[in-house]
């Protein structure tokens, strides 16, 4: 683990974009399981910092490993960060307030169906702060480390 300043994130988000997921896989089979780690990380990271649009690519890149591996659990976490997103990045009131009841009922159908899965109660658990925000992003942003694989 290390801490990473933003320009070393930007440059961090351009490498594993750049990764070939397929050929990566085909080495290393730890790939398969951090890889879309990474990806979900720095993504929420981004996020939390403002850095919208490569937050989104991040995310498009997260849901093609998703399914690529047909991991319930990743198209989830996938799923639930673009509708985060998608709530960040809207200014209207009205329309967050929209987003963020939409995604507590998704959450909630989640939490329902899944009452014991890690990820679900960690979304759960989520929500509830970014409810408590009314879907404005943190203030008090600390970025945990970042995991950085090499090939």
């Amino acid at each position: 683990m290390t801490p990473l300043s933003i320009d070393q994130l930007q440059i961090v988000s351009q490498k594993l974009l750049a990764v070939d997921f397929n050929v990566m896989d085909s080495f290393n089979h730890f790939y398969k399981k951090y890889y879309p780690i990474c990806l979900g990380n720095l993504s929420d990271g981004l996020m939390d910092l403002g850095y919208f649009e490569e937050s989104k690519l991040i995310l498009e890149k997260l849901a093609f490993v998703a399914d690529h591996v047909d991991s319930i659990e990743l198209k989830m976490w996938a799923q639930y960060l673009t509708n985060v997103l998608n709530i960040y990045m809207d200014d209207q009131l009205n329309e967050k307030q929209n987003r963020l009841n939409k995604l507590n009922q998704i959450v909630t159908n989640w939490h329902n169906l899944l009452p014991s899965s890690h990820l679900v109660e960690g979304l759960h658990g989520t929500f509830q702060r970014l409810s408590d925000r009314n879907g404005d992003r943190p203030n008090n942003i600390h970025i945990p480390p970042v995991y950085i694989l090499k090939p």
